[in-house]
């Protein structure tokens, strides 16, 4: 009898220690798999792969002229034929990123969505980058590339669907209920659900109060986006949990209440120049004359170049036709085919002016080469935002050697990604994708934005600005979030026109 009793004492105290371990944080065996159903491309609209390379291969020569124009920094009205050409033959092309990246890229969306799948054809010079150019990477995406020469891939991205996703959703809604959101708001809204890893799920987490060290490899990430009526406006911070127990262990917020600008800046962001300043101030002191000889001309002959500003950038051919001077033209070429400038621009309002020679830009990011006159060139400025760098040489005679940039938020792609998903309620206006939204770091003061939520008290601290580019920039202006760091709330939006 007491060894009866003794065994069902032991059996009792086991099942008592997997129920502990199933509710605790400690859950590190969990395999992924366990966590997945298998990704069924067949369930799914999507072409095959026989017809989309079909296509592909019957089009090639379009392909090729399209990745020629990108690959040059070709201005929009020279590419964008090409693009609709090919839309018209099912090939899409959703965000030519032409003039965003030192690395141009192009993306033909053939079915897919937001966050479930995407079919597409890719065209990159850099194969690392594939990944950047599809869904968001979490550990229940599943990828296949098929190389199809000259930079271009056929890739499919499927994210698995989750075994629990129900119950996760179920509990972050409860807890979140128990932090005192409004329910009936959360149940009109949408969820978005993806598993990751332990550290990419817990950056930018504060703990959950009865929670300890989290030791589990897989984390469930919940997202809610609501509504965008004003009606049913919520925003509810991101929810982590155990993804056998569902047990909520963290959600986004920042754990340190005094952040200052230093401790979101990251200074080795910005990638060194391709082109060194000694080697750019060498060939500015061995054609100097000619740099003089351009810029004189250009600022001296707007009204005959038919523009103002002045462009002309490598590979632009129309641009460079605007010129009449055939000498002025002949130089300008050899500076931007026999030396390292890329682009040339010009402006003349009397006392405040400037001709640029640029070696390197990406826009919003960076902006380097040779510049002369009273006005500044480029888009970054001093003053702009806490992560503008300015950095002047003087050369003497009003030139100067400038590298102007704007150093990466840290964790930025974090910010881009849940301003996307909480306000960016129609696609087809962005220009870009997520990823290249521009994160600046401003103080509340200097800006004037809609506060999302009327309620709350006025905030005086610094601020993430996260701008997306739009169709309707030229007549809006771009849609700007402003979000607080601490809390990792989004405050409110820039006014538009």
């Amino acid at each position: 009898m007491r060894k009866r009793v003794l065994a069902m004492g032991m059996l009792i105290g086991v099942l008592l220690m997997v129920v502990a371990g199933c509710g605790s944080v400690r859950t590190k065996n969990v395999l992924l798999e366990d966590l997945l159903l298998p990704a069924d491309s067949a369930s799914l609209p999507i072409l095959p792969e026989e017809v989309v390379i079909e296509r592909f291969e019957r089009h090639a020569e379009k392909y090729a002229a399209l990745a020629e124009a990108v690959e040059k920094r070709a201005p929009e009205w020279e590419w964008e034929p090409l693009a609709k050409r090919l839309d018209e033959y099912g090939f899409p092309v959703t965000f030519p990123l032409v003039t965003s990246l030192p690395r141009p890229r192009i993306v033909c969306r053939l079915r897919g969505d937001a966050e479930t799948y995407d079919q597409s054809i890719r065209y990159t010079k850099d194969p690392q980058a594939l990944s950047a150019m599809g869904l968001y990477d979490t550990a229940d995406l599943v990828r296949s590339t098929r190389d199809l020469g000259n930079g271009w891939y056929y890739c499919l991205d499927i994210r698995s669907e989750l075994k629990y996703r129900d119950r996760y959703i179920a509990a972050a809604t409860d807890w979140l209920e128990a932090q005192g959101y409004d329910r009936a708001k959360m149940e009109a809204g949408e969820w978005m659900v993806s598993l990751q890893s332990r550290d990419r799920a817990m950056v930018m987490t504060r703990p959950a109060d009865d929670s300890g060290q989290v030791q589990s490899d897989w984390l469930a990430v919940v997202r809610f986006q609501p509504m965008q009526t004003a009606e049913e406006w919520i925003q509810c911070p991101d929810v982590i949990l155990l993804p056998l127990s569902c047990q909520v262990v963290a959600y986004s917020g920042n754990s340190d209440p005094d952040i200052r600008p230093e401790d979101l800046l990251d200074p080795e962001s910005v990638d060194p120049p391709n082109q060194l300043e000694t080697d750019v101030l060498s060939y500015f002191s061995d054609k100097r004359k000619t740099f003089e000889e351009v810029a004189a001309y250009l600022l001296t002959h707007e009204k005959e170049i038919g523009s103002r500003p002045v462009y002309l950038r490598r590979g632009w051919t129309a641009y460079f036709d605007r010129v009449p001077d055939e000498r002025i033209r002949a130089l300008a070429s050899g500076l931007m085919y026999e030396g390292p400038v890329t682009g040339i621009e010009s402006l003349n309002d009397g006392p405040r002016h400037y001709a640029a020679f640029f070696v390197e830009v990406e826009p919003g990011r960076y902006e380097s080469g040779i510049w002369y006159g009273t006005l500044p060139p480029g888009m970054i400025r001093e003053g702009d935002s806490y992560n503008t760098v300015i950095q002047e040489t003087d050369l003497g005679e009003g030139w100067a050697a400038f590298s102007h940039r704007k150093t990466e938020i840290r964790y930025a792609d974090w910010y881009r990604k849940r301003v996307w998903d909480l306000l960016v309620s129609s696609r087809k206006t962005m220009l870009y994708d997520w990823r290249m939204a521009e994160v600046e770091l401003v103080d509340a003061g200097d800006v004037s934005y809609v506060s999302l939520n009327r309620e709350a008290e006025p905030y005086d601290g610094i601020l993430v600005a996260v701008t997306f580019r739009t169709v309707d920039d030229s007549i809006l202006g771009p849609k700007r979030a402003y979000v607080r760091p601490d809390t990792l709330e989004i405050v409110g939006l820039a006014r538009r026109m």
